[in-house]
Parts: structure tokens; sequence; C-alpha cells
């Protein structure tokens, strides 16, 4: 039995080929790895950013039972205004545009950044009552708060 012989031209473009294949995927791989290194960066940023003192305060204080007054009444109530409440639900919106929209925050980033205080927010009835009242006039209003909200309510947000 004979072995063929193999042109030394079509061994050289064999390896050219190989060698092309296995560098795509490296840079495939280290693409994917330097996204995921600045989703961390940009919510760690984020998060010194969300964690004013205002904010913590607020956050602290919607740290506790659900039903907590959290927004200043004429008769009693909690210690937060209307704007002040606004301000923090804003930081949700923002955040489910860079998760949501833009992709530049990972699923993964987000629970383990933000679902804490977020869950404590959506899960306060003086701050769910305040997002229906606002709701009335425009369905649209805080609905990135309510879709984050709600897929972080449950045991597995990232799928």
């Amino acid at each position: 039995m004979r072995i063929p012989r193999i042109p030394f031209s079509e061994v050289l473009h064999f390896i050219e080929v190989v060698a092309i294949v296995v560098a795509t995927m490296f840079a495939a791989f280290q693409l994917r790895t330097l996204r995921l290194q600045q989703s961390a960066d940009f919510a760690l940023r984020i998060d010194q950013e969300f964690n004013t003192r205002l904010n913590q305060k607020l956050s602290d204080e919607l740290d506790s039972d659900p039903t907590t007054p959290i927004l200043k009444r004429a008769k009693g109530g909690g210690k937060f205004s209307v704007a002040q409440l606004g301000r923090y639900l804003n930081e949700f919106e923002t955040l489910d545009d860079l998760y949501r929209s833009s992709g530049l925050i990972t699923c993964r980033m987000m629970y383990n950044e933000f679902s804490y205080d977020l869950e404590d927010a959506y899960k306060n009835k003086d701050v769910m009552a305040e997002v229906a009242v606002e709701r009335k006039d425009d369905p649209t209003v805080w609905q990135g708060f309510l879709d984050l909200g709600k897929q972080f309510d449950n045991n597995q947000p990232c799928k």
C-alpha cells in the first residue's frame, strides 16, 4: 500500500487555517472576559454612586417591615419626600436601561450588587402605592423599576 504524497503548500495552508481558527477562538474568549470585567467595574462604580448618604438612609429605612411608612404624610408617615423617593427609584430606572437596553451590566452583576435594595423597595407598600399613583397618568412611569423588581423577586432571576 502506498501512502499518497501531500504537497507541502497544502500542509502549510492547512496549518494556516487551523492557526486562524484557534486565534479567532482565543480572541472571542478574550473579548468575553473583557466584557465581564468591564461589567463588574461599571457595576461597582454605579454602586458607589448609588450609595449616597440620602440613598443609604432611604435604603436603611426600606430594610425593615414592608409596611413601614416611607413617605412624609400630614398625619404620621415616614421621613422622606416623594421627590427623594423619585430620585431613589430613578437609580433603578437607570440600572434597568444599562442592564436591559445596552447590556453594560450582566444579570449576575445586577443581582449581586443591587437586588437587595431593589427588592426592599419593590416590596414596600408605601413605595408601591406611590408608584401606582404616578402610573395613573402615565403607565410607563417606573416601568424599569417594576420590571427589575418582578424579575429579582423570585429565587432564580438569571437563567
